[in-house]
This record gives structure tokens, sequence and C-alpha cells, in this order.
């Protein structure tokens, strides 16, 4: 638990360091998803950056924390390409794995979102993300798999 944690640290860190670097070309998220399954219920938290390549492209990464009302959670990190043909208006791919299992709290497995967003920036700096899109999760627990097709709903705050 404490290499996880150090890691984790070490992570942000780096991020932070990137981040003052290159401000002028970098953003950073903290989004809430919900996911409208039909028989599940699940919700992400997600935190990430974005380097913008050109004004249209952006790459960046990050890490998610997924909850469910089945009582498991999924931690798994990401990458992740923003498009924005329109200015203010993008197209995503987020591509995620989550390496980590334990017993059947914490699932492993891949997953992948696609759709589109909305940022609003109010400041240079500060400013509101809404997207919407689709989710796929394939979660493998100690008991079973689990396969979810799911719409997300997304909105957070840009820094």
């Amino acid at each position: 638990m404490k290499t996880n944690r150090f890691i984790v640290i070490i992570s942000f860190l780096l991020l932070h360091y990137v981040y003052t670097n290159a401000q002028s070309k970098m953003n950073f998220h903290l989004d809430m998803n919900l996911y409208a399954h039909y028989n599940k219920g699940m919700w992400s938290g997600q935190a990430y950056m974005i380097y913008s390549v050109s004004s249209k492209i952006g790459l960046g990464g990050g890490a998610e924390l997924i909850g469910t009302r089945d009582d498991y959670t999924s931690v798994p990190v990401f990458a992740t390409v923003h498009y924005a043909p329109i200015k203010n208006v993008y197209l995503f791919v987020d591509g995620k794995v989550a390496p980590i299992q334990r017993d059947n709290d914490i699932a492993s497995g891949v997953m992948a979102s696609v759709g589109c967003g909305y940022t609003k920036m109010f400041s240079r700096k500060i400013g509101m993300n809404f997207k919407i899109g689709y989710n796929k999760d394939h979660l493998v627990r100690k008991d079973y798999t689990d396969n979810v097709d799911a719409l997300l709903i997304g909105l957070g705050f840009v820094f």
C-alpha cells in the first residue's frame, strides 16, 4: 500500500513539474462522470492533464476512480486524445487500463470511452467542462467478469 501511495505522490509531482514548465499549453481537468446503464449504477472521478500539441489536438493522461452500486471499485490509469474541430467543442477518445485487482473489492480490466465535449473558459486558466459519450468496460473480479456498455455524462472543472 505504501508503494502505491509513493507512486501516486511521485506522479503528481511529475505532473506538477510538467504543468509549471508548459503552462500556456497545458490544462488540468477534474471531472465527475455518471454512467447510464440499465442495471448498474456507476460513477467516476477523473483527474487528468491535457497538453495542446496544436490549436486543435490535445494529448493527455491521468487517473480515474470508478465506483458501482455493486460495491466494487476500479482504479484505471488512462491516456486521452482530444480533437477540437470547432473552438470549445472537442471529440475525445480515452483508453484505460486498471492493473490492480484485490479480491472482490477492486476490479482490474480494460476500458474505453469515446464522445464529444464542450469547454467554457471563464479566464485563461479557469473553466468548466461538459462531455457526453459511450463507455465500454471489461472488468475482472475474483469471482466473475463484467462487461458494461454505458452512456457517459460528465461535468468538471478546468484549471
